[in-house]
């Protein structure tokens, strides 16, 4: 009988703390399974990886032969993500719905976002925000805490993180979904 559910070396860190190390394990449909161990053992945070409440510092999990940890996203050449925001959720939904309802389904290529609202701040996250990628501060300054910033790799613009500018935001999440160049993303923030 084929596995139901395949973990590959999965594994989650906290800071240096190693929780779980490298598990694998198949499940096939219809068996039933034990997981023991002693407290602080990492079964709970092991149940926690596999259900997706936890992200995993390394590995994968799969059911039925279909990734659950992470997917590759088409917007960002096929970069494997792993999104935990109730917007992400519901773009999901909106997604599997629209591809029920068509005859050429689309892959999920969203735009990621992420936001929270603390006390008078909004701080929004906007596509991939990285250290790696190229950084230009668009609108505001850091000194008065308003600002964007917008981060670009391999030509094209791939990110912004703004506090307290979300109308501007929302504007380079357009562009990062259009696959605009870098250029033209530093020709509106100059504009």
């Amino acid at each position: 009988m084929s596995a139901l559910l395949t973990i590959s070396a999965l594994s989650r860190h906290f800071g240096g703390l190693v929780a779980v190390s490298a598990v694998d394990m198949e499940i096939a449909g219809g068996s039933v399974h034990g997981l023991i161990g002693p407290n602080g053992a990492g079964k709970t945070t092991l149940l926690n990886l596999v259900s997706g409440h936890l992200p995993s510092t390394a590995g994968r999990v799969r059911f039925q032969d279909g990734d659950i940890t992470r997917w590759p996203n088409a917007l960002f050449d096929d970069e494997l993500m792993r999104l935990e925001h109730w917007t992400n959720a519901t773009e999901q939904g909106v997604h599997a719905a629209r591809t029920l309802l068509t005859d050429s389904p689309q892959p999920f290529a969203p735009v990621p976002f992420v936001w929270s609202d603390q006390y008078d701040r909004k701080i929004q996250t906007v596509g991939l925000v990285s250290a790696d990628a190229d950084l230009h501060t668009a609108h505001g300054s850091y000194a008065e805490r308003q600002f964007v910033s917008l981060f670009g790799r391999g030509g094209r613009i791939v990110g912004a993180l703004g506090f307290n500018r979300p109308r501007q935001v929302m504007q380079y999440r357009r562009l990062i979904a259009e696959r605009a160049s870098w250029d033209t993303a530093l020709e509106l923030a100059n504009a």
